[in-house]
């Protein structure tokens, strides 16, 4: 098996981070890190039309004296474009307000919990890219067998990440993800059909669904009608569900609420904190050991 070895190892994240902090004067200095290579496939037309990889270090790194801090990233990774960095960020917090919410950086060195997101076969790139290929080759067959036209992305992801603070904590992780998306039309291109798939290990991610469900609704969806506008009851596919989902998570920050700049904001700067907002059927949390990581999870009780 040939694992990736363009992108840093948990060794050379931690020497890395250890030199980063090393150039730091501040009087606190964190660093995150994040190394990955991305690949995909993308077919059109019912033929494969780009395939291709980026890979990429990013370096983010925050120094404070006091209440005043400034960040700066940067994917230079020699000494001189790192050390500059340093100095660029301790520069913007020179210059920068105070910031009373300033939290300073964790001293205690607690066990975290390994993420359940990383696959080891997905992070062989020789055996993710046939199986893109083989995913492929199955939409493209399948919209030709019924006369559809297909349309299709697929992207792997192998990442490793850590994070490192001048209290001396340290701590790094690793994961990996595929995601697969198709569209079925028909050749007058007046019915199409759609349906995506995410999960860390690209042999579960259950493409032959994802392709048969696409072409479905394709066939189904051939004699459209016309609606009058109005409010229907909707039933929403779990990737419906999860996009929007993900676009909710990000709306629930506490200052953009108490700020009046939210949806979730109420009068005189009251938010919606302790109110019921959706059914009691549904249950929403996220885990970060989950195998869906930080994305949350839903419940609904039948």
């Amino acid at each position: 098996m040939s694992i990736n070895k363009d992108i840093l190892t948990a060794t050379e994240l931690d020497s890395l981070s250890k030199k980063i902090v090393g150039f730091s004067k501040a009087e606190w200095c964190e660093v995150d890190i994040e190394s990955a290579h991305s690949a995909h496939l993308r077919y059109a037309a019912n033929m494969v039309t780009t395939s291709g990889s980026v890979v990429n270090t990013s370096v983010n790194i925050t120094c404070a004296n006091g209440k005043k801090s400034g960040s700066v990233s940067t994917n230079d990774l020699s000494d001189d474009g790192l050390s500059r960095a340093v100095k660029r960020a301790e520069e913007i917090a020179s210059l920068a307000p105070e910031n009373e919410e300033l939290m300073p950086p964790l001293a205690d060195k607690p066990k975290y919990l390994r993420s359940a997101q990383f696959d080891e076969s997905s992070a062989d790139t020789g055996y993710a890219a046939s199986e893109r290929a083989k995913v492929a080759d199955k939409a493209i067959k399948e919209a030709k067998a019924r006369e559809f036209v297909a349309a299709g992305f697929l992207e792997t992801t192998v990442s490793r990440f850590a994070m490192r603070n001048s209290k001396g904590l340290f701590v790094n992780d690793q994961k990996t993800r595929t995601t697969f998306s198709t569209t079925m039309r028909n050749e007058d291109g007046s019915s199409s059909g759609w349906n995506k798939r995410a999960s860390q290990a690209i042999a579960r991610l259950d493409s032959d669904r994802a392709i048969n469900r696409a072409a479905e609704k394709c066939a189904a969806w051939a004699s459209p009608k016309e609606m009058d506008p109005g409010i229907y009851k909707t039933i929403l596919e779990p990737s419906a569900a999860a996009d929007l989902i993900q676009h909710f998570i990000w709306s629930l920050g506490a200052r953009e609420a108490e700020e009046g700049r939210s949806a979730f904001s109420r009068p005189n700067g009251g938010t919606a904190l302790g109110e019921q907002i959706v059914s009691e059927k549904v249950h929403l949390y996220s885990d970060p050991i989950d195998l869906f990581g930080w994305k949350p999870t839903i419940f609904i009780d039948s």
